[in-house]
């Protein structure tokens, strides 16, 4: 799944938890504000390791079985970079893998959006679109059956 090469990605081998945010290049610069915002905004110890990831919606009607996932460094900053159909789908599967590649339990931290998450997930079902956090968490509540395993998902602000 991941590219061999990413020194970006490797995590130390302590106990913190590893802290995933989305990365968006268009909306966020320098990388270290944003860095400060996320690690203060969710009380996350400035200590603990963060990794952001970074999907671009793909042609939905390709479905692969792997997702291609590059890591970059921008200003000492790891960075995971994908293209892949279904957002949720991408994030699932990379926190799962990260949880499988460090033994850790990633920990993925989204906004709130307006709105029926009921209808999120309604759309999802019917359209393959919706909320990306409540979709997220079902699809790794139905991918790792065991809470204690499980990859958390935050959602505030």
């Amino acid at each position: 799944m991941l590219d061999q090469r990413p020194k970006a990605v490797s995590v130390s081998g302590d106990n913190k938890p590893l802290s995933c945010f989305n990365f968006r290049p268009d909306l966020v610069f320098p990388v270290r504000n944003y860095t400060s915002d996320c690690v203060i905004d969710n009380h996350i110890p400035s200590s603990d390791p963060v990794l952001f990831y970074e999907i671009d919606l793909g042609d939905a009607s390709e479905f692969r079985g792997k997702l291609r996932i590059r890591g970059v460094d921008i200003d000492g900053y790891k960075i995971l970079r994908t293209e892949a159909p279904a957002v949720p789908n991408a994030i699932a599967a990379l926190l799962l893998h990260l949880r499988d590649r460090t033994g850790k339990i990633p920990h993925v931290y989204f906004g709130w959006s307006e709105g029926n998450p009921i209808m999120y997930l309604a759309r999802y079902i019917l359209f393959g679109e919706g909320d990306t956090a409540p979709v997220t968490r079902e699809i790794l509540r139905q991918a790792e059956p065991d809470p204690e395993l499980r990859p958390n998902v935050h959602v505030g602000g």
